[in-house]
């Protein structure tokens, strides 16, 4: 039996950016499967074929297990926004928030966690409760010994 696999990524770039709406459709016969990327955790590919080459399998699946930090949403932001990643094992996550000082705003999650697609909600709020001036912030994600940092900016 033929088995057709269809990858649909919505941007497909240097850096890889993902939504929740981001599928996997396979086609099997006439049953048709779609299944989030996030909850795939390991794709086999042995005894199919499936017209794609060793290169672009090997791009597929360091996207797949790649830790990965989108830009926040919305941005800019007032009050809220919210903040995804992608952690491809289980691991420690760190969430803090910095201005442009480099001062720490605000730590906004510091525990373990399996992998999976994760987001979370800043309410532009510092680490004593008050809502913070309009300006860019920076926030920051460290999974065990990776790091990345993007830009935001909070208006009133």
């Amino acid at each position: 039996m033929r088995c057709l696999l269809l990858l649909v990524f919505l941007s497909l770039t240097g850096v890889s950016t993902f939504s929740q709406s981001d599928t996997m459709v396979i086609e099997l016969g006439s049953t048709v499967r779609k299944f989030l990327i996030s909850e795939i955790s390991q794709i086999t590919f042995s005894g199919i074929s499936t017209g794609t080459g060793e290169e672009e399998l090997a791009k597929i699946n360091e996207i797949l297990n790649s830790f990965t930090l989108h830009q926040n949403y919305p941005n800019p932001f007032n009050p809220l926004t919210n903040i995804a990643y992608r952690i491809p094992e289980r691991g420690n996550v760190e969430i803090r928030i910095y201005d442009v000082q480099g001062e720490l705003t605000k730590e906004i999650l510091s525990k373990e966690q399996d992998a999976g697609e994760y987001t979370v909600t800043w309410d532009g709020k510092n680490k004593e409760g008050s809502v913070v001036t309009s300006g860019v912030y920076f926030y920051q994600v460290q999974f065990n010994n990776s790091l990345i940092t993007k830009k935001m900016i909070h208006i009133k």
